[in-house]
């Protein structure tokens, strides 16, 4: 029996609401095509028309009304834009969104052409996302440079411990290694506050690791990976006055750090205050019974060891109370620049915890 208490919630049929239902039919029927879910999706986010049913933002409208994360919901519209710069090669055109994907960033002649490359190399047949991504990838300008990416030994054992994850967030995401480990059923965020190294990837998202909430919903992550900067010698931000060589994150990037960038943080009282509110924030978006790994380091200063390493696992052990499942110690050749390059600690730390079901 029809409830007719309920039709109070039902918007009226304006020429508003009418005019958004023909675009959510298009998505309805069409979910099978990501060119004409995103192209829906455009027009209904270009005049606002989520709001003729009372969503005051896209992004809540495709969270409330089709489950889209709001990473997904802008993907659909990016690759429908680049899908629709193509050119059909051979009469082949993308048919998921994954494949135009790595076409993000590129002027629309590159796209077409590190397409139709895509095409020749899959022998005129449907390239997978990883030729088109070759073909995009030697198109693309010199990615800004980092002084601090994941190594293949360090990528690697956090791939171990992140295993199966469906939803993987680096909150320190640099240019963005940690998109290596998605694939059809791990999708990975990467959040990263200066705006030089977001672009270096199309998946990272510029943002604030102590707002996470912000970006991402409280207790919607399955797995957390992630390298804060050591507090070390790299947060020197001086004006170098002769011509040694400086690797530090201020002279790589060639400007002053945002002031919430804890690349410019000393180990130090600062330090550790900017790191328990980030931790704060990645353990209230982890899910009960997710994975947080850690890739930290200590460093030697005056001589002496700084226990760095030691106070992160303490502080997300005791503080955030995260129970320690795993700890790989991986022997590192460390860096040869810099005026305590034979003074440096000789492996790095990759420690995983799971945070209990309950709390």
């Amino acid at each position: 029996m029809t409830n007719i208490e309920s039709y109070e919630s039902v918007p009226a049929l304006t020429d508003e609401v009418l005019d958004l239902m023909e675009h959510e039919k298009v998505i309805d029927q069409g979910l099978a095509s990501f060119i004409d879910v995103g192209r829906a999706l455009v027009a209904i986010k270009a005049d606002k028309k989520y709001r003729a049913t009372g969503y005051a933002t896209f992004d809540a409208y495709c969270a409330g009304r089709w489950n889209f994360t709001r990473t997904y919901g802008h993907r659909l519209m990016a690759s429908a834009e680049i899908a629709a710069s193509l050119l059909p090669v051979g009469n082949i055109f993308p048919n998921t969104e994954r494949q135009v994907r790595p076409l993000a960033g590129l002027d629309p002649a590159d796209q077409q052409a590190a397409w139709a490359e895509a095409v020749d190399a899959a022998e005129g047949q449907q390239p997978t996302a990883t030729e088109v991504a070759e073909a995009a990838e030697r198109r693309k300008p010199d990615k800004p440079k980092h002084p601090a990416v994941f190594s293949d030994k360090i990528l690697a054992t956090i791939a171990e411990h992140v295993g199966p994850a469906e939803i993987v967030l680096d909150p320190f995401a640099g240019t963005g290694r940690i998109h290596e480990l998605a694939s059809n059923t791990t999708r990975t965020i990467g959040v990263e506050i200066e705006p030089d190294w977001p672009g270096a990837h199309p998946d990272n998202i510029q943002g604030n690791a102590l707002d996470l909430l912000a970006i991402v919903e409280p207790e919607s992550v399955d797995a957390i990976a992630t390298s804060p900067t050591y507090g070390n010698r790299m947060a020197d931000s001086h004006n170098a006055k002769d011509d040694s060589v400086r690797l530090t994150y201020t002279h790589t990037i060639g400007h002053d750090l945002d002031p919430d960038n804890s690349g410019a943080m000393q180990w130090g009282d600062k330090y550790r205050s900017f790191h328990e509110a980030a931790w704060q924030q990645s353990v209230a978006v982890l899910k009960p019974g997710g994975t947080f790994t850690l890739n930290i380091k200590n460093h030697i200063r005056n001589g002496e060891i700084q226990r760095v390493a030691e106070w992160h696992i303490n502080a997300l052990m005791r503080r955030y109370h995260l129970e320690m499942v795993a700890l790989d110690v991986i022997t590192t050749k460390g860096v040869d620049a810099g005026a305590n390059a034979d003074r440096r600690t000789g492996f790095e730390l990759v420690v995983t915890f799971r945070k209990p079901v309950t709390q």
